[in-house]
């Protein structure tokens, strides 16, 4: 599929197991060898929550060591997002992983902008 790609966004959660597949993102600069038009966008934080100590320093971490990469704010973890995925064509519950969804949405429209000037 990266094949026929113009651009990926990596998402996991801020937790040590999820983060250990951003080595994925070395699997999408090799593909970017095949398809040069392919550019990996950045790193989304999905599931977020704020309140757990491991999560927010790893979150820190990431902020710190791959700023270009992380793209921001994280999503909250929000209960009513759970099930929405089971409703398509539902618009997203209100709250604020809608309006980190939102927010982020305004960060790829700039990521994509960017990748287009290029």
């Amino acid at each position: 599929m990266l094949c026929w790609a113009d651009g990926v966004v990596l998402t996991c959660r801020a937790d040590p197991l999820s983060l250990r597949t951003i080595p994925t993102a070395a699997a999408i600069q090799k593909a970017c060898l095949l398809n040069a038009r392919l550019n990996l966008l950045g790193l989304a934080i999905a599931i977020y929550k704020e309140l757990d100590g491991l999560q927010w320093q790893l979150l820190r971490h990431l902020r710190q060591v791959q700023p270009d990469l992380l793209l921001e704010p994280p999503i909250p973890y929000q209960q009513e997002i759970r099930h929405w995925p089971l409703h398509p064509g539902s618009p997203l519950p209100p709250g604020p992983a809608h309006d980190s969804y939102a927010s982020l949405a305004g960060s790829l429209e700039a990521a994509i902008s960017n990748v287009a000037a290029v």
